[in-house]
């Protein structure tokens, strides 16, 4: 493989893509529009509903803002929304595609629950329905792979956010984004091969990959994990601190046919920013884990506020999973056994039969 990033960038579009994620959110920030009113009187909580790299714009905003919005956010993805939701509910349905089973099902028992819906989406069924229905739409770019297209994604659920709870900073908090991104992706082309993201992708290549992680890097580690699953076509999975201290950690006592083709990654904050509690069961953690020898790999978080450090997790697991993926000679874009899911569900018609009296009427 290549040892500048820039040059394998310019062979795979997805690479070049990721990279230019500090771009995409500074496209995104100035170009993001919603089309049709939205009231803002009397909401009492609001539900991101999405899956996939859609669905994962919700836990981000949540681990970032659920300290600083005094009213509900929950992340939803299920065909049928809870019982709470209702005409003082929000819902921010994502679907990249519009076309997502689960976000439509959801969008179709808000109408009926005459809940406040804003739709974020680049074309498809949720679309249509927005014309049929009138609920106000924000549009991405198209011609994206939906996990591609989080930058547009996010800054679209902020500005919908943003209808309903003003989030002063939030431009500013992006700016602050964007130029941490920047750094990283500096840092990164002036190191190749010795960057931390070829030498993470190097390490974990065809390894089963635990990802430990705390608040808030909850989301960033849920992202990172999808996307070793869809890019690097890698098993990976996600488990979430302090929890994991009361369950998890038990499980690393037995089973050693389990751990000969593992390797662990820990997500951590900056130095200074880790409690000393959290320092303390994150080494006691390691401690048990380093009882079966394995490597365990840490992965800092970069930046000086809190949405700046979630990014960069984000920036540099996106990097690491598609490199993974050249090193291994496939194709991060393909997802076979999602196609093969999606035209079994097509087959069966739910979707359309629900959404034939909404786009006939």
């Amino acid at each position: 493989m290549k040892e500048n990033i820039l040059k394998l960038a310019e062979e795979n579009e997805m690479l070049k893509n990721t990279l230019e994620m500090p771009e995409n959110l500074k496209n995104a920030l100035e170009k993001i529009r919603i089309k049709g009113q939205f009231e803002t009187e009397e909401i009492s909580n609001i539900t991101f509903v999405g899956m996939g790299g859609s669905g994962i714009i919700g836990n981000i905003i949540l681990d970032w803002l659920e300290h600083k919005i005094p009213i509900p956010i929950k992340v939803w993805k299920d065909y049928r929304l809870p019982a709470y939701i209702d005409s003082k509910s929000l819902v921010i349905a994502i679907s990249y595609s519009g076309n997502t089973e689960e976000v439509l099902s959801s969008v179709i028992e808000a109408i009926k629950r005459k809940s406040n819906i804003i739709a974020i989406t680049s074309n498809g069924k949720l679309e249509k329905l927005h014309l049929k229905k009138n609920f106000p739409l924000i549009k991405v770019p198209k011609n994206f792979q939906p996990r591609e297209a989080l930058p547009y994604l996010f800054i679209a659920a902020l500005y919908a956010l943003n209808q309903a709870y003003k989030i002063p900073t939030y431009k500013k908090e992006v700016k602050n984004t964007i130029e941490t991104l920047e750094k990283i992706k500096n840092q990164i082309i002036k190191e190749g091969r010795q960057s931390t993201v070829f030498k993470i992708a190097n390490k974990i290549i065809g390894k089963n990959t635990v990802i430990y992680a705390y608040k808030p890097f909850r989301g960033a580690a849920l992202r990172f994990k999808q996307q070793l699953n869809e890019n690097s076509k890698q098993w990976a999975k996600v488990e979430i601190l302090p929890e994991a201290c009361h369950n998890e950690i038990v499980g690393w006592s037995e089973n050693e046919q389990v751990y000969q083709n593992m390797k662990v990654i820990m997500i951590r904050d900056r130095d200074e920013l880790e409690n000393e509690v959290t320092k303390a069961r994150i080494e006691a953690f390691k401690e048990e884990i380093s009882r079966k020898n394995i490597e365990i790999i840490e992965i800092k978080a970069e930046g000086t506020t809190t949405l700046s450090r979630i990014f960069s997790i984000i920036y540099m697991g996106d990097l690491i999973s598609i490199l993974l993926a050249l090193l291994k000679g496939i194709d991060p874009k393909r997802i076979e056994p999602i196609t093969r899911l999606k035209n079994k569900l097509k087959s069966v018609g739910y979707i359309d039969e629900i959404l034939k009296e909404y786009l006939q009427s």
